[in-house]
């Protein structure tokens, strides 16, 4: 359909009539085109030749519309959707909200992790087979690890006296208290 600027919704177009056409000839191609309509499916846009001919058969409404499609004026009929699929704000929570709640399934055993915390003196051993891991020294918010890694750490001592550093999220992933 080819749409001019006389015409820039193609209401003219959608019926195939031109812009000085009679009612007369508006009834005729619109009910040529309803007919032809269930033969040729996918070619016809049956909602924009509905609204074409509420429009064009109605005096008042043909006539704002020729006088509002004029260029430098407004255009009347439906509005052209130009915002982004995500315009609602409800819609962006919802969607903020599931990727969160994704993040927490995925992320589960370490986002649990981060809520455990352990006293200076706590004894731990590995969950699996009791095995003694040592007792809690000291905690750091930010330990620099001697591969580069940076996080927050608890320091044990274990049961030779050596103290080894520890990532807090794993270690309370594999330990318990005694």
């Amino acid at each position: 359909m080819r749409v001019s600027k006389r015409d820039p919704q193609g209401f003219y177009a959608a019926l195939n009539v031109s812009a000085d056409a009679s009612p007369e000839e508006i009834v005729l191609s619109y009910r040529f085109l309803k007919q032809s309509f269930h033969e040729r499916r996918s070619k016809l846009n049956i909602g924009l030749i509905q609204e074409a001919y509420d429009t064009l058969s109605d005096r008042e409404k043909r006539t704002a519309y020729d006088v509002l499609s004029r260029p430098g004026t407004a255009v009347v009929g439906r509005p052209r959707r130009t915002s982004s699929r995500f315009n609602s704000p409800l819609l962006l929570l919802v969607l903020i909200g599931v990727l969160v709640a994704v993040l927490a399934i995925v992320e589960g055993p370490d986002l649990r992790a981060s809520l455990v915390s352990f006293d200076r003196g706590d004894r731990l051993s590995l969950r699996e087979d009791g095995r003694s891991l040592g007792e809690v020294v000291a905690y750091e918010a930010d330990h620099h690890f001697h591969n580069g890694a940076q996080a927050p750490a608890y320091m044990l001592r274990r049961a030779d006296g050596a103290v080894t550093w520890y990532p807090a999220r794993d270690l309370a992933r594999i330990s318990k208290r005694r």
